[in-house]
């Protein structure tokens, strides 16, 4: 994407910047599906060695599963190596409640957030601080990068709001 974004660029096409270094934050509860946050993350993690990918969560069990899906889906990763290197870089946390995951979240500032939680709609009603927001189970990341641009996505329940 980026080499595609320079040479058009150069035609004077105008495009958005060149892909770089990425960083998605995620938060996620007990009833998150470990192998779509797992995509999300890596999703991330391949942009570049110096990406960095976060779990926030309230569920060690949740942790665990993630991590270990992280490890199933990175083999079929045809960016594995990039991503690997992003992921040393990067840290999942179990925190008390989704309250403290959301103040984790507004001080980290990421650039992309991810809101994976039951109570999606309620929890980003306190973000402060994050570049683009993404609220529900089915609200990836990569479709702002390919699709929606910088925008909230949602799930059903919100869409009819935006």
């Amino acid at each position: 994407m980026t080499k595609a974004k320079e040479i058009i660029s150069a035609d004077g096409v105008a495009t958005d910047m060149p892909a770089g270094p990425s960083e998605v934050l995620v938060i996620a509860d007990s009833e998150a599906d470990p192998e779509f946050v797992a995509a999300d993350l890596l999703s991330q993690a391949e942009h570049g060695t110096d990406s960095q990918v976060v779990l926030l969560t309230d569920s060690r069990d949740l942790m665990i599963s993630v991590l270990d899906e992280l490890k199933i889906q990175l083999e079929a990763l045809p960016r594995k190596e990039i991503a690997s290197q992003s992921l040393e870089k990067s840290i999942s946390i179990v925190l008390p409640g989704l309250k403290d995951c959301m103040e984790f979240s507004n001080r980290y500032a990421p650039e992309h957030l991810i809101i994976n939680t039951e109570k999606a709609k309620t929890l980003a009603g306190n973000v402060i601080n994050a570049g683009s927001v993404f609220i529900g189970r089915y609200s990836c990341e990569s479709a702002g990068d390919y699709a929606s641009g910088q925008t909230i996505l949602c799930y059903k329940w919100l869409c009819k709001e935006l």
